[in-house]
């Protein structure tokens, strides 16, 4: 999107319900929800329903041509985000609450929207959703309402000589992430990457050692006897110099740190 699209919208920002952009996500709609709140920064409430008055819109919301865009316009009836009276000719867009409250969901919590994100519409739902889920984690921390448990339950300590670390971050591994969004790992994965590289999440790579053990040939083999199901998780490094040179350091590979970038807030009454 170029300066001079950006300048067609009188609405810079929005802030749009979570439980909605996951309902999008869950429901196929992301589409549909991108033009949606595209009519909302760029009308008052209400559009004539004359043809030339949807043409900006077609590039803000990257439809490839006249009938995919009606098309969507069509859904967005269909799902009444948005009405229209044939008597007067206008299309009256509804509100975030109004739309929430048919689909039968909380509007309260809120991420901020800005129109430079209409570009990366997937992305920035992707982002808002995850970016949620660690803020209430990070307060349920807080509070003490609950324990996140970032090392493995499996996992028991065979070596009494190192400490038991359980690292003081937030993360989410790609199976939470899976459950999150319905969508399959190599997805989520890739709109993880997407979402840092565009600003709207920022990630940390965790390992954390497991054991240190004498050099052998058979390491691997051996960990991947133990630990069938997340062998792919461990790592090996032999140590070069102090207290355990010579040695081989077993690591594994926890969920990446992830920090939202986004902004959250309570929907004002």
């Amino acid at each position: 999107m170029d300066a001079q699209t950006t300048e067609l919208l009188p609405q810079q920002f929005s802030w749009i319900p979570i439980n909605l952009l996951h309902h999008a996500q869950l429901n196929e709609l992301i589409e549909e929800l991108r033009l949606y709140i595209a009519l909302k920064l760029y009308f008052s409430g209400k559009i004539r329903g004359k043809k030339s008055m949807f043409k900006p819109l077609k590039e803000l919301h990257g439809a490839k041509s006249h009938h995919t865009f009606d098309k969507r316009l069509e859904r967005l009836q269909q799902l009444n985000w948005i009405g229209y009276n044939s008597t007067s000719d206008y299309y009256f867009i509804r509100s975030y609450e109004r739309v929430c409250s048919d689909l039968g969901i909380r509007s309260e919590t809120c991420a901020e929207f800005e129109t430079k994100h209409l570009k990366h519409f997937r992305i920035f739902v992707f982002a808002a959703i995850v970016g949620k889920k660690i803020k209430s984690m990070e307060y349920a921390k807080r509070k003490r309402k609950g324990e996140h448990r970032l090392v493995p339950k499996y996992w028991e300590r065979t070596n009494p000589s190192l400490p038991l670390p359980f690292p003081d971050y937030v993360g989410l591994p790609v199976s939470t992430l899976v459950e999150m969004t319905g969508k399959a790992r190599s997805w989520c994965s890739e709109l993880k990457n997407l979402a840092e590289k565009v600003g709207l999440l920022k990630t940390k790579e965790k390992l954390i050692t497991v054991d240190i053990v004498p050099k052998n040939p058979y390491i691997r083999e051996g960990l991947k006897e133990l630990y069938p199901n997340c062998y792919g998780r461990f790592r090996t490094k032999i140590i070069s110099r102090g207290k355990y040179a010579g040695m081989v350091r077993i690591l594994e590979q926890l969920p990446d740190e992830i920090t939202p970038l986004i902004r959250y807030r309570k929907r004002r009454r």
